[in-house]
């Protein structure tokens, strides 16, 4: 064991105490806290083996939930509200002039990641598009080239989902 690796168990094991009084004081009698504590230890320990391939892999998890929200987003910034938000509405609990969730978004995210399956190539999974042409990751191209265009015309064919606040 490093040096290191023996500095940051010490920490660790000190900061337990903490964990478990959070946990006492938050009402849950500190098993939750404690255990997931316990848990994040032993995934931490295991890991740190092939800390870099459990990182890349994250990372791959990581573009393959992003691409399609980060499509949906940036249609909506730009040709669907074009930058023009009412702000409070964010922070109000009924969403607003927005309501509680947009519907179409929430169906483009899911289809987003559905057409990208076919497409990943990773340690863990090759999808049969990305074998048959060598194993090419391309599944984020095609994330964001199929969902950015079905967002925006589900926005424009459900007017209410793309409401544009009036200019003070």
């Amino acid at each position: 064991m490093t040096p290191i690796v023996r500095w940051i168990l010490g920490a660790l094991a000190l900061s337990a105490p903490a964990f478990i009084a959070l946990g006492v004081f938050a009402g849950n009698g500190g098993v939750a806290p404690s255990s997931a504590f316990l848990a994040a230890l032993l995934i931490g320990l295991e890991g740190a083996k092939n800390f870099l391939t459990l990182y890349a892999q994250f990372n791959e998890l990581l573009l393959y939930l992003m691409v399609p929200w980060t499509a949906v987003n940036l249609v909506d910034y730009y040709l669907v509200r074009f930058g023009n938000y009412h702000v409070p509405s964010f922070f109000t609990a009924d969403g607003g002039i927005y309501g509680k969730y947009n519907p179409a978004a929430l169906g483009c995210y899911a289809l987003g990641i559905a057409v990208q399956i076919p497409f990943v190539a990773t340690d863990l999974y090759t999808g049969p598009f990305a074998r048959a042409i060598g194993g090419i990751d391309l599944s984020w191209i095609v994330g964001l080239v199929i969902v950015g265009p079905v967002y925006y015309f589900a926005a424009r064919a459900w007017p209410a989902l793309a409401t544009v606040p009036e200019s003070p």
